[in-house]
């Protein structure tokens, strides 16, 4: 096992093992709200059997989320089992997805449920791959920087910006919250201002990141070059506080208390979660640059002049 790649380390482990554990605890807590909620069933299979439900259940609640806490576990303490239960998990992944798949070809009624496998189908396999194939030496193309940001890109918004809060939409009137409500003009007009802004923010920010750091957003495929053009001058996560304006325009327009908390859910989980991973690999890959540049650029208030680096203004 002397050639086994290293496992995933800093930011890219803690993505991978938040990721893992979420995703793990949001399966049983799917399988809870099915169970609480029986009315929510119509939006996922095409039939309302105790049996068949009882049968996905077996499978979907024991294999992925034990899969995937195990890994998570590995990531921390690694071992030659660690890339195999990445791959352990994996694999299951892509059977739940296919079978999500499976049942929205036959009752296209079923986008939902497709549609909210889509991170559980790839990103497992994108951190498996990530852990045993090692990172390429050279420098990738601004090309290929620019395909891959622009792909998760997508992916992302499709995900976090339609699907989940659809998803959210519907089961607010269940967990007691009130059905969403039609969207003032006031309202209409501030939750555009908003999404705009969060939008613009977010592509500039993409744009800067691939362009100048011929990296992406994923910390398991991190910019390769220290980025401080674009928002980045102003802020020093961006696509965070870009992220954020987009989700609390969705809350504003829908007037959704649960879209809210998953807003600020979020905020905490990257706040707590992956920024101190993240921050911590920056400092130890760049050094003094980025030692400087987090002293003058806060993390979520922006500046109200441009950050100069030192470096290109001495030029």
């Amino acid at each position: 096992m002397t050639d086994r790649p290293p496992p995933l380390k800093g930011a890219a482990r803690a993505f991978a093992t938040t990721f893992l554990v979420l995703q793990s605890c949001g399966i049983i807590a799917f399988w809870i709200v099915l169970w609480r909620y029986p009315g929510m069933r119509v939006f996922f299979f095409p039939i309302d059997s105790a049996a068949f439900l009882a049968a996905l259940a077996a499978v979907d609640v024991t294999v992925l989320p034990v899969s995937g806490f195990v890994a998570a576990g590995l990531l921390f303490r690694p071992s030659p089992w660690t890339i195999p239960s990445l791959w352990i998990h994996a694999g299951a992944a892509i059977y739940a997805g296919v079978l999500a798949i499976g049942l929205w070809l036959a009752d296209r009624t079923l986008w939902l449920g497709c549609g909210l496998m889509l991170p559980t189908l790839t990103t497992p396999v994108l951190i498996a791959w990530a852990a045993t194939v090692p990172r390429a030496a050279g420098v990738p193309s601004v090309g290929a920087a620019l395909l891959k940001t622009g792909a998760q890109v997508v992916v992302f918004w499709l995900f976090f910006l339609s699907i989940l809060p659809q998803a959210l939409l519907l089961a607010q009137p269940w967990l007691g919250l009130g059905a969403p409500s039609a969207a003032t003009p006031a309202r209409q007009l501030l939750a555009a201002a908003l999404f705009a802004a969060g939008s613009m923010i977010g592509l500039a920010s993409a744009w800067a990141m691939a362009t100048h750091g011929l990296g992406t957003p994923l910390p398991i495929d991190p910019a390769r070059k220290l980025v401080v053009h674009g928002p980045y001058r102003f802020v020093r996560n961006p696509m965070a506080v870009g992220g954020l304006c987009q989700g609390l325009a969705i809350a504003v327009w829908f007037a959704s208390p649960l879209i809210a908390i998953y807003i600020a859910a979020g905020a905490i989980v990257w706040q707590l979660l992956i920024r101190p991973a993240e921050e911590r690999e920056l400092a130890a890959r760049f050094g003094k640059p980025y030692a400087h540049y987090r002293e003058q650029v806060r993390c979520w208030w922006p500046r109200l002049r441009p950050y100069e680096d030192p470096d290109r203004a001495s030029a």
